[in-house]
């Protein structure tokens, strides 16, 4: 005689619209990309985005930015407009990639951090990029994030050595809205609740929100 019954598999890697997330058992559920927007391997730099923008370019200043060119004359999420985050047509995970991709928020970077253990490493399974390995205290899931630097005017400063990435959360006072959250790091520190101008052409990582458990048929035999 044949009992059949199902049991739950987590996956811990999918695709959404052909671009792997990696699921690091986080208590929200979100699931990150394992590539910089703009890069094939994890191992690659990727994109340099200013804040905001979906658009490559190669200048990054004030007088090239497209919300303002200058912190107290920001024609976006300024101090009269409300907006706190990025709105999906600002948001360079969402424009680039589609579907349910978008920029993680300050707060999901902080859960990233709490929740994982992360290890510098000047040398990523020896393709000689360095970064930071985060390796959830979950399950067995981890990924990579390279030190890409971030661009300012035409240049590209501390490759290798620093990295910056975005949130689609804006940085305020109550008379400065010119910066945004972001993680930071370099080998001896990393803090997700830093802030940079919106102005400097940084990395964007993709989450997601996706089901990563699926019932599976299993047949058991009796005599």
């Amino acid at each position: 005689m044949c009992a059949t019954f199902c049991a739950m598999v987590v996956q811990t890697t999918g695709e959404e619209v052909e671009h792997t997330w990696i699921d690091l058992g986080l208590p929200s559920g979100v699931k990150w990309a394992s590539t910089n927007i703009g890069a094939n391997r994890p191992q690659d730099l990727g994109n340099y985005y200013a804040w905001g923008e979906t658009t490559l370019k190669t200048d990054f200043r004030w007088a090239t930015y497209s919300h303002g060119t200058s912190y107290n004359s920001l024609t976006k999420y300024n101090n009269s407009d409300g907006l706190l985050s990025l709105d999906a047509t600002d948001d360079a995970a969402s424009t680039t990639w589609g579907g349910a991709w978008r920029m993680p928020t300050k707060d999901e970077w902080a859960e990233l951090q709490a929740h994982c253990v992360w290890t510098w490493t000047d040398d990523y399974q020896k393709t000689g990029v360095a970064g930071y390995v985060v390796a959830s205290k979950n399950n067995d899931a981890s990924l990579f994030l390279p030190a890409a630097g971030c661009r300012y005017a035409n240049q590209i400063n501390e490759k290798g050595v620093h990295g910056y990435y975005w949130s689609s959360s804006l940085f305020r006072t109550s008379t400065y809205y010119g910066s945004a959250y972001q993680l930071q790091f370099f080998q001896a520190y990393f803090n997700s609740d830093w802030n940079h101008a919106r102005y400097y052409g940084s990395s964007v990582r993709g989450v997601c929100n996706r089901q990563t458990t699926k019932s599976v048929s299993l047949t058991q035999s009796s005599m």
